[in-house]
C-alpha cells in the first residue's frame, strides 16, 4: 500500500465513514476474496455488499431493542 494511500484512507478515518459503509466494505472485501470468477458486475456488487450492511445493521438494532 502505498504512502498517499495510507495517508487517504487516515483522513476517511479522520472525517469519519459511516458504519454501514464500514460494513459494506467489509462485506464487498469478503465477495471479492472469495470470488470464483473474475468478472463483477460492479453495480450488482455494490447493491449486494450495501444489502449485507443493512442486515447486519438491523441485527445490530435488535439486540440494542
Amino acid at each position: 500500500m502505498s504512502k498517499d494511500l495510507r495517508e487517504d484512507l487516515r483522513e476517511d478515518i479522520r472525517e469519519g465513514i459511516s458504519l454501514r459503509d464500514h460494513f459494506a466494505g467489509m462485506a464487498m472485501q469478503g465477495i471479492l476474496a472469495n470470488a470464483k470468477d473474475l468478472y463483477w458486475d460492479y453495480e450488482k456488487l455494490a447493491l449486494t455488499s450495501y444489502e449485507q450492511a443493512d442486515a447486519m445493521m438491523a441485527e445490530r438494532e435488535k439486540r440494542d431493542e
